[in-house]
C-alpha cells in the first residue's frame, strides 16, 4: 500500500462531512466509484453533445469559437 497523508486527510474530512449530512461512511473504494461514475456521466454528456453538433454551436454561441 502506498502512504498518501493528504490524500487521506481528504478522504477523512469527505468521509465526516458525508457522515454529518448523510449518516453513511465512505471508504476510499467508495469515493472511487463515485468519482468514476461522474467521469464516465460527462464524457457521455460530450460524446451526445459531439454526436448532435451542440458542442461547437454552443462555444460558439458562448463566444467560445476562435477565428
Amino acid at each position: 500500500t502506498f502512504d498518501l497523508p493528504s490524500q487521506s486527510k481528504c478522504l477523512e474530512y469527505l468521509n465526516s462531512q458525508i457522515m454529518n449530512e448523510m449518516g453513511v461512511n465512505v471508504s476510499s473504494r467508495h469515493l472511487a466509484q463515485i468519482l468514476g461514475s461522474l467521469v464516465l456521466a460527462s464524457e457521455l454528456s460530450i460524446l451526445g453533445a459531439l454526436a448532435t453538433e451542440t458542442f461547437s454551436k454552443s462555444h460558439y454561441n458562448l463566444g467560445r469559437a476562435k477565428f
